[in-house]
């Protein structure tokens, strides 16, 4: 597979990543997009369609972690966390579903989501029902856009420590 790789901040660590799959013989290359801006998300999936001539496969990735409770929940905190754990991979769905009508073919979309989705709890607040949202669109977009494309969602187990999680608290919540 070719592979688009797509960062907002990260430059250096996405042209790193890139020159890695290259030099695995991989055709990569790096595309910026602010995710919360309409234009550049917009842009996005017809640059990568420019560049590689096609598009087959979308995952949505991109998220925002940053702690909240529902106590300390702002309105421009939710906002955030929806915009790019819901909003942002509903409209660039939409946008590959297009290009890949225009092309005439078939592909997958790979929605991440994350164990807090089956194991909820109350901090990580706007994070988590931005997930769970995310989760519960998948099978609805599954239906909406068979046989063309297969939604599937994958919500791996607790990889990475949270905020200020300890490594013992992180290490209990293994077992």
């Amino acid at each position: 597979w070719d592979v688009a790789v797509h960062y907002r901040s990260g430059a250096d660590e996405a042209k790193a990543l890139v020159t890695e799959l290259q030099a695995h013989g991989v055709r990569a290359h790096a595309f910026a997009a602010d995710l919360d801006d309409t234009a550049q998300r917009e842009a996005l999936i017809p640059a990568v369609t420019a560049h590689f001539g096609r598009i087959d496969a979308l995952i949505n990735n991109a998220s925002l972690f940053r702690y909240d409770t529902l106590d300390s929940l702002t309105e421009a905190s939710w906002a955030d966390h929806v915009n790019a754990n819901l909003t942002a991979p509903i409209f660039l769905i939409r946008d590959f579903a297009k290009v890949l009508e225009a092309q005439g073919s078939k592909g997958v979309v790979i929605n991440i989501l994350d164990h807090k989705i089956d194991s909820p709890n109350p901090d990580f607040f706007a994070y988590t029902v931005g997930k769970v949202g995310l989760a519960g669109m998948t099978p609805t977009l599954a239906l909406a856009l068979a046989p063309h494309i297969r939604v599937c969602g994958l919500a791996p187990g607790l990889i990475l420590r949270s905020g200020d999680q300890t490594e013992a608290d992180y290490q209990a919540a293994w077992h």
